[in-house]
């Protein structure tokens, strides 16, 4: 146990050392900030990851032979590469999916997606994207990180997808990061749909539209500051975790992106 704590502090110091040398200096006193900022690094680094290795696959697809023996061996080791993935997946030109890996998703293959607004986006500029949470053709929200694939003329011929489940992903960093802190997280779009918080039931909720929110207002005009601010600082009651009190809770946040998305980060401290 006590190696453990060593290992989390330890952890907890090198990545606020990382902020500062990127410009993100805070005082190490303020423990919400340094918490607050370690999160929100572990995500961003997470998603760049994930991004490369789409990139990084991308380049080895055939731009003629989406459907080839090779685009399947691509797949097949991003697939193991990246793991806890839904699916990776490459699209042709016309937004359809021409092949799927893992084998289970390979029922996938010939759906029209050709509607999504992150497939119509990458065929208009041509560049990678980044989808909002979407009802996937899997059949479960999730996001997309897409990849296009350009020939040698620099025309457009498909792209490379990865799909995945936000809060499967944010979880085990998230419980990293606070441990045994007493702080809670949540993480939402800046339409309000939450992609993580530390109540699972939660999670999947858009803030604005969802019943259990309506009674806070003063968490509703919080969240409208939030997907109005990159960073910030506030003040709202909600629920106590696991509980049906009402608590006053002060919170902090700050903002992670790929490819034009933005998510924003939120550390809660419950008032004592």
């Amino acid at each position: 146990m006590r190696a453990k704590i060593v290992l989390c502090r330890f952890v907890f110091l090198v990545v606020a050392g990382l902020w500062c040398g990127m410009g993100f200096c805070v005082s190490p006193s303020t423990t919400e900030t340094v918490l607050l900022k370690t999160m929100a690094f572990a995500v961003q680094d997470v998603l760049n990851r994930m991004d490369d290795n789409v990139a990084n696959a991308a380049k080895n697809v055939p731009a003629d032979g989406l459907n080839s023996t090779a685009s399947l061996s691509v797949l097949s080791d991003l697939y193991r590469k990246q793991k806890g993935v839904v699916d990776c997946c490459t699209i042709n030109a016309k937004g359809t999916i021409v092949l799927a890996q893992p084998d289970e998703y390979r029922k996938i293959e010939g759906a029209d997606i050709s509607t999504h607004e992150h497939i119509v986006q990458l065929h208009a500029y041509k560049k990678p994207v980044m989808s909002s949470v979407f009802m996937s053709v899997e059949g479960f929200p999730a996001v997309d990180i897409q990849h296009p694939i350009m020939n040698s003329t620099g025309q457009l011929t498909g792209s490379l997808s990865l799909l995945f489940k936000p809060a499967e992903y944010i979880a085990p960093i998230v419980d990293l990061a606070l441990g045994a802190t007493g702080y809670t997280c949540w993480i939402m779009q800046k339409d309000g749909y939450i992609l993580y918080d530390t109540d699972p039931k939660q999670v999947g909720l858009d803030l604005f539209m969802a019943p259990m929110y309506k009674p806070y207002g003063d968490l509703l005009r919080l969240g409208k500051r939030i997907v109005k601010e990159s960073s910030g600082e506030g003040e709202y009651r909600f629920l106590r975790l696991g509980t049906k009190v009402p608590i006053n809770k002060q919170c902090w946040w700050t903002t992670i992106s790929l490819h034009g998305q933005e998510w924003r980060v939120v550390v809660v401290k419950p008032f004592i």
